[in-house]
């Protein structure tokens, strides 16, 4: 409203700094809350407080952060201006140190930059390192509950990490021993298990019983380690004769599900298979093109007929 422009840049910038709250903060709109700041901010430096800019820039660091979550830079930053506040209790929209939050910017922005790492190695002897630094929050953790909307102190977080790093010490020897692979992956479970994550629990423990299947391939016979991994199994049909040669075996070349194949047959059955059914395509795309043509021509010779029809009834019109 007009009438605005006589008040004073202090009570402009209240008005600015209570915006930023009731219709941003308190309602998780962080855009909102960030325009309202970055006026306050202004209106605060004009009216010569200080220490009001201070806490406003860091309120905005902040919900820029949460904008863009995943933008390291902007928690880094967050991290830098709240720290600046020394310590003050600020509303968030609960009461809060800033030191304490920016701690949790800091270990996000952490998060982030290993989430960078190219090793699977390298990410898990980071997380396992950020871990510990988790485990020395002793309190809920403010950002956890506002990205995720769960409740989760630091020893919790600190053991979603580390579940997390067992998945990638998995992941790099998946390829070459999926024994080992599996271990790993069954200790992520029951990290996940002793915080009450029970689907990731269950799906891990069942990617690492299935990786501890032993088989035998049907097709060259060798013994495998692995489901999913270095074998899989595929729809066939077995016929009584076939079943009865099996009897007495340790491993089972077949089960309900289907006929085990190693990987390496696998991808020679799949090479084939679509070397054939790329014949067939072009073979099929061949005709197809034949048969364009050919009916081309035949509408061109009909359009000449209609041609030559019209011009022969123009002509008796006459």
């Amino acid at each position: 409203m007009a009438w605005k422009i006589w008040k004073k840049p202090k009570e402009r910038a209240d008005e600015e700094y209570r915006k930023a709250y009731k219709k941003g903060i308190n309602l998780g709109d962080w855009r909102s809350a960030y325009n309202s700041l970055v006026n306050a901010i202004k209106l605060y430096g004009e009216a010569g407080y200080t220490d009001r800019c201070l806490e406003c820039r860091a309120l905005a660091c902040l919900c820029l952060a949460l904008m863009y979550p995943e933008r390291k830079k902007y928690w880094v930053e967050a991290s830098k201006a709240l720290r600046a506040l020394g310590g003050k209790t600020i509303s968030f929209p609960k009461p809060v140190n800033s030191l304490d939050l920016a701690l949790e910017c800091d270990l996000r922005a952490m998060e982030l930059e290993i989430k960078e790492l190219k090793s699977e190695e390298e990410k898990a002897k980071a997380l396992m390192s950020l871990a510990q630094r988790y485990n020395t929050i002793k309190r809920d953790l403010l950002l956890v509950s506002i990205l995720q909307g769960v409740n989760q102190d630091g020893e919790s977080r600190g053991r979603v990490l580390i579940a997390r790093a067992y998945i990638h010490l998995g992941n790099s020897v998946l390829d070459r021993d999926p024994l080992k692979a599996a271990e790993y992956y069954r200790m992520a479970s029951l990290q996940f298990s002793s915080i009450g994550f029970a689907r990731e629990a269950e799906d891990w423990d069942a990617k690492s019983k299935r990786l501890q299947e032993v088989r035998e391939c049907w097709v060259c016979g060798r013994k495998v380690v692995g489901r999913d991994v270095n074998f899989i199994v595929l729809e066939g049909r077995i016929t009584g004769y076939l079943a009865g040669m099996e009897s007495g075996k340790t491993l089972k070349t077949f089960s309900d599900e289907g006929i085990v194949v190693c990987i390496a047959c696998s991808s020679i059955i799949t090479t084939i298979a679509d070397r054939i059914a790329k014949a067939y395509y072009e073979k099929m795309m061949r005709a197809l093109e034949e048969t364009r043509r050919e009916l081309l021509k035949r509408i061109e010779r009909l359009e000449s007929r209609i041609s030559r029809l019209e011009w022969e009834v123009r002509m008796s019109r006459r």
